[in-house]
């Protein structure tokens, strides 16, 4: 939204102030070859030298104005691949978040089901519980570490 309303302000500018040119005290308005000045067309009563000088300085605002302009593109670009950036940092903090996570959790359990193991107090069904429960805490490890190297 900035960037649209950027591009839109800064085209308002090169309208409006590119084709005002100051010369001798008067204001001179540039609209392609014709020269005005308080709305009156005033090409025709310059002198050659006048009017080379009053085009000369257009130019150059134009060209500051073009330059402006590239300006401002690098940075909406610039702004642009910050944003990817972050986003992509963001990313990759959530995906280590949830590996690291599953990882834990995986670890958690694995060490309680072999110390209930090791006791002896699982049965054949909660045996089986536990085993399910591993692989399924295994393949969530495996699909965060795939997707963290993904990234």
């Amino acid at each position: 939204m900035k960037t649209i309303f950027t591009c839109i302000l800064l085209f308002i500018c090169t309208l409006f102030y590119a084709q005002e040119i100051s010369y001798n005290g008067a204001i001179y308005i540039v609209k392609g070859k014709e020269i005005y000045h308080n709305n009156e067309k005033v090409t025709t009563s310059l002198t050659t030298a006048e009017k080379e000088y009053v085009f000369a300085a257009f130019k150059i605002e134009e060209t500051k104005l073009l330059e402006q302009k590239e300006q401002e593109k690098k940075l909406i670009a610039i702004e642009k691949k910050q944003k990817k950036a972050k986003k992509e940092l963001k990313k990759r903090t959530q995906v280590k978040k949830t590996f690291n996570v599953a990882q834990k959790k995986l670890e958690k359990e694995t060490k309680k089901y072999k110390k209930l193991n090791k006791k002896g107090k699982l049965s054949t069904e909660k045996d089986l519980k536990y085993q399910k429960k591993l692989k399924k805490l295994q393949s969530k490890v495996a699909k965060a570490k795939k997707k963290l190297k993904k990234l």
